[in-house]
C-alpha cells in the first residue's frame, strides 16, 4: 500500500513533536506510524457495511521508549476516518520492547478486539428531540436491533442506509429501502456528502445531522 500524501501529511503532523528516534537502530516514530497503517491496509476485511480493519496493533522494536502510543493509537483512527475503514474497536497500539526483534527493525502484528467507540456525530429526532450517538464508521442505519444505528420507527427499513467518513467529508448511501433516504428534501440514490446541521430522512423520520 501506498500511503496517499494527504494521508502521509496528516500522519506527520499528528507525530511532530515526538522524538524523532525512539525506539533506536535508526527506527522513527513516522517509520512506525506508516508501518502500522500498512499492516492495518494489509489486513481489511469485508463486511455488509464494507471495509473493516484491525484496531489493536502489537508493534515489537528492538528498543526505546514506548510512551508515544497515543499518537499512533490517532493515527490509526486518522487513518480508518480517511479510507473510510470501519473499526469495530477504538485504535490501540501497543509497543513492545522484544530483544528478539533486529536492532533497525520493526515487527508488526495486528487483530480486530471489539470495543467501545465514542461518538462522532449524532442524529437528533425533528419530531421528539431523541439524540441518537453514531460511533462506528460505516455505520449501518435502520430499525433493526442490530443496525448501528438504531431508529425505532416503522416507516425506517430494517437496514436504510450507511453513514461515514471518508476523505475529509461526511457520506450517507441508501442501501435500496423501502421508502428511502433524503438528504435536506432531495431522495438520494448515490453516496452523498452530507454537512452538519442536514436534515436527513429516512423513510418519514427526520434528524438533523450534529458532527463532533
Amino acid at each position: 500500500m501506498a500511503i496517499a500524501r494527504s494521508l502521509e501529511r496528516k500522519i506527520e503532523q499528528l507525530v511532530e513533536g515526538v522524538g524523532a528516534r525512539l525506539f533506536g537502530g535508526g527506527v522513527d516514530v513516522l517509520e512506525v506510524a506508516s508501518r502500522v497503517v500498512r499492516e492495518a491496509d494489509l489486513n481489511i476485511t469485508y463486511d455488509a457495511v464494507g471495509p473493516v480493519a484491525p484496531n489493536h496493533f502489537d508493534v515489537h522494536v528492538s528498543g526505546g521508549d514506548t510512551s508515544s502510543s497515543s499518537r499512533l493509537n490517532e493515527v490509526v483512527e486518522e487513518a480508518a476516518r480517511e479510507n473510510g475503514w470501519r473499526l469495530k474497536g477504538p485504535a490501540d497500539v501497543v509497543i513492545i520492547v522484544d530483544k528478539s526483534v533486529t536492532s533497525g527493525s520493526v515487527a508488526v502484528e495486528s487483530s480486530i478486539v471489539p470495543g467501545h467507540r465514542p461518538a462522532w456525530g449524532y442524529l437528533e429526532s425533528v419530531r421528539d428531540q431523541r439524540r441518537i450517538p453514531v460511533r462506528m464508521n460505516r455505520a449501518l442505519v435502520g430499525r433493526s436491533r442490530a443496525a448501528d444505528v438504531v431508529l425505532a420507527d416503522l416507516e425506517v427499513s430494517r437496514g436504510q442506509a450507511i453513514l461515514w467518513t471518508e476523505q475529509g467529508a461526511v457520506w450517507l448511501y441508501d442501501i435500496g429501502s423501502a421508502n428511502g433516504t433524503a438528504v435536506n428534501g432531495r431522495r438520494i440514490s448515490d453516496a452523498t456528502r452530507v454537512n452538519d446541521g442536514d436534515l436527513l430522512r429516512f423513510g418519514t423520520a427526520e434528524f438533523q445531522l450534529r458532527i463532533t
